[in-house]
């Protein structure tokens, strides 16, 4: 017989401890700064799902309040909107749930149809979320509703009363979400404005290049979503300054991180090298800071006074829509994927006569509805797996209970508190709870000898959909990946052509600039975005990866600095009150037209179409930029 050695042993006795600090690293994660952030979206989610419960019990109608919970899932979406732009958008929201809900019903009786409806939802809903920035959990409680609603036929459910009913939780979640109004109803612009102020002092105090590059591009996001929130958010009176003090104070604070932002890029290249540099650099990172602790808490915010409050232009949703219709925006490939995998866990669920098929097909769009790349889409197939399979445990735990009445409602709304907080700490936890409170909801209040059989069909179709997820993603990804990239990068250049013929007029404040301004900088995250998700597919063929990562930073390097070159004319024109061009007069019409015709050239290149002559000269605005992306952009075709 062989003895473990003293090193084994000494591992054997360290695995339990392993696990228990393991637990408690998870537990530390309910006192750190993200839960404490969303404990009161959480506990707003709980509340929504568990009153509808208690009212359909009070009315005697408990199955009732139980389907109303899927219009409550109108809370999880518009938290960061404006009040009077997130009144519409959650009415929409609620109105959807129900109809998509009704719709479902009246295919469920012909199984093919009711699986080509649902992925047809998926798919649509995937590619409007996407296109309108609606963030989590996006498509997924639309594609679950419709699905919900072809299981619901079997039980004889009407299909115009249960919309009414899933259209009253979402009445329930409605009032609860704009309750905040009574309070402080700038607060969403005051919590964006904040988050934007952390960024820029967190990319101020940055050090080493990729911690420095990561953190620009948050901070450009932050930027991004808090200009999004002040002004396109907004409704059309009050963009006009002076309107409302607090929020054009806002405005003032975010035009003055946006100036220390192209302040941060203008002297980031000598920031490890000078100290007078890292000593500029503090002191924006403590104004920064300064101006977020002031949108936070101040009654009224310090508004610097160097800088307007001009809002962006607004656009219309058929706008945004119709911009990523074009062959493979990110949107788009994301509805394809979600639609064709839907369709086929839809279909595999059919031909094995799986009682509760849906789940298999929801399972497809929580793992494929947004752009997480193979790594992170891998990892929330498997953490969807294993949180199911760890949550029917919780689940037969709760319904062993036999939960009846009220017991209900607090067990539903409990565990929707307990999804809500860890789905943005650790997923695979949030993921028992999911499992959990779908299977006390299936219950109906029956217990858990009613609803048995549900057990394993859980376990199977959610292994089914997020195998077919996977293999969809592989299957497209490595054909998609660089198309993907070239298509977006060739849109990102497009943008700065756009800014460049308003820059060359010498003025970077006029309606047509700021939207174009805004248009390139929202390009630009997209950029970043699918080149973080797409780049790994491209590692089977290394020459490619490394020749469309290197054109996909040059590219963000020009195009920060010509964003940088648009707000050091506007810093200008507000100084003295005149229209300047840029820095000197070389960035004057003629450079400016030369920048065009280089991406133009670059642009054709890296669509992988055929080669045109290049310019015969370079430009000297944005000399360095163009030099790199020209050399690059050569070996992509």
């Amino acid at each position: 017989m062989n003895t473990p050695s003293p090193s084994g042993i000494a591992a054997l006795l360290r695995q339990p401890f392993a696990v228990f600090r393991a637990l408690c690293a998870l537990a530390s994660l309910l006192a750190s700064p993200a839960a404490k952030r969303r404990f009161p979206f959480a506990v707003r989610a709980g509340l929504c799902c568990g009153i509808p419960v208690m009212i359909g019990w009070f009315a005697g109608d408990i199955q009732a309040g139980l389907l109303a919970t899927i219009g409550s899932f109108t809370a999880l979406y518009g938290s960061d909107r404006p009040y009077r732009n997130r009144a519409l958008h959650l009415a929409v929201i609620a109105v959807a749930l129900a109809a998509v809900v009704s719709l479902g019903i009246c295919v469920a009786p012909h199984k093919a149809l009711a699986v080509f409806v649902v992925a047809l939802i998926a798919a649509l809903a995937t590619f409007v979320c996407n296109s309108l920035r609606i963030g989590p959990p996006g498509a997924y409680m639309f594609a679950l509703a419709c699905a919900s609603g072809t299981g619901m036929a079997a039980s004889g459910a009407d299909p115009v009363r249960s919309g009414l009913y899933v259209l009253c939780g979402g009445i329930v979640s409605w009032l609860a979400h704009m309750a905040g109004a009574l309070i402080d109803r700038r607060g969403p612009e005051r919590a964006a404005t904040a988050t934007a102020a952390d960024a820029v002092a967190a990319f101020a105090e940055a050090s080493g290049a990729p911690q420095r590059i990561a953190a620009r591009h948050r901070a450009a996001r932050a930027l991004d979503d808090a200009w999004t929130t002040l002004a396109t958010w907004q409704s059309p009176h009050s963009t006009q300054a002076g309107r409302d003090p607090v929020l054009d104070a806002l405005r003032r604070q975010a035009r003055r991180l946006h100036t220390i932002f192209s302040q941060l890029l203008t002297d980031s290249a000598v920031h490890d090298q000078q100290q007078t540099h890292r000593d500029e650099f503090a002191r924006l990172a403590s104004e920064a800071h300064y101006l977020g602790g002031e949108a936070r808490h101040a009654a009224q915010p310090f508004a610097p006074a160097d800088a307007l409050s001009d809002p962006r232009h607004h656009r219309s949703a058929w706008a945004e829509l119709k911009d990523h219709i074009v062959p493979w925006s990110n949107p788009l490939l994301l509805a394809a994927r979600v639609g064709v995998a839907t369709l086929i866990a839809g279909g595999i669920g059919v031909a094995l006569g799986l009682d509760r098929a849906y789940w298999g097909m929801a399972a497809v769009v929580v793992v494929l509805n947004q752009a997480y790349g193979w790594p992170g889409t891998f990892r929330r197939a498997c953490y969807r797996v294993l949180g199911t399979l760890a949550g029917l445990g919780l689940a037969w735990a709760v319904l062993a209970l036999h939960p009846q009445g009220l017991w209900i409602a607090a067990a539903v709304g409990l565990l929707q508190f307990a999804i809500e907080i860890w789905v943005v700490l650790q997923y695979a936890i949030a993921a028992i709870f999911i499992t959990s409170n779908a299977l006390t909801i299936a219950a109906g209040g029956h217990g858990f000898p009613a609803i048995t059989h549900l057990f394993s069909a859980r376990a199977l179709d959610t292994a089914i959909g997020c195998a077919v997820a996977l293999a969809v993603f592989l299957f497209t990804v490595r054909r998609s990946a660089h198309h993907q990239l070239r298509s977006e990068m060739a849109r990102t250049l497009a943008a700065a052509q756009r800014v460049l013929r308003c820059l060359s007029h010498g003025d970077a404040t006029t309606p047509d600039a700021i939207e174009a301004r805004r248009d390139l900088q929202h390009q630009t995250i997209t950029l970043q975005q699918v080149f973080e998700a797409d780049g790994p597919a491209l590692q089977r063929q290394p020459q490619l990866a490394r020749t469309l990562g290197r054109t996909a930073a040059a590219t963000q390097r020009l195009v920060y600095r010509l964003m940088n070159a648009c707000w050091e004319l506007e810093a200008a024109r507000e100084h003295d009150g005149v229209a300047l061009r840029p820095a000197t007069a070389a960035t004057g019409f003629a450079d400016c037209v030369l920048v065009q015709e280089w991406l133009e050239v670059v642009k054709i290149n890296v669509s992988g179409h055929a080669a045109q002559p290049w310019p015969d000269r370079y430009p000297v605005f944005l000399n360095e930029e163009i030099v790199e992306l020209s050399s690059a952009a050569r070996e992509t075709t």
